[in-house]
């Protein structure tokens, strides 16, 4: 059996603290911006902060970029939201 350095999982993605596991946020879409396809978002459950400029994914149609209409904004690691994506939404 091979060890494992305590912050490499199984999988061989580094743990919380090496901050490079996937964290989604739940989040209310504030802005939509269909010609560059980018949205601003504000994170549910936190003090007033918007997270602007997010790129979304292209498999999101249009017509379903509501404003207010929740979304799941995936990022890689805690304090990483420069390397968001909006990768779903929903009522």
């Amino acid at each position: 059996m091979r060890a494992v350095p305590p912050s490499v999982s199984s999988k061989g993605r580094r743990s919380a603290a090496g901050g490079n596991v996937p964290v989604v946020i739940k989040a209310v879409l504030r802005v939509w911006d269909n010609v560059n396809w980018k949205a601003t978002v504000e994170p549910v459950g936190v003090l007033p902060t918007y997270l602007t400029s997010i790129p979304v994914a292209r498999n999101i149609p249009d017509a379903e970029m509501v404003l207010g209409r929740y979304v799941a904004v995936q990022t890689f690691g805690v304090g990483k939201a420069q390397e968001a994506v909006v990768v779903a939404v929903w009522t």
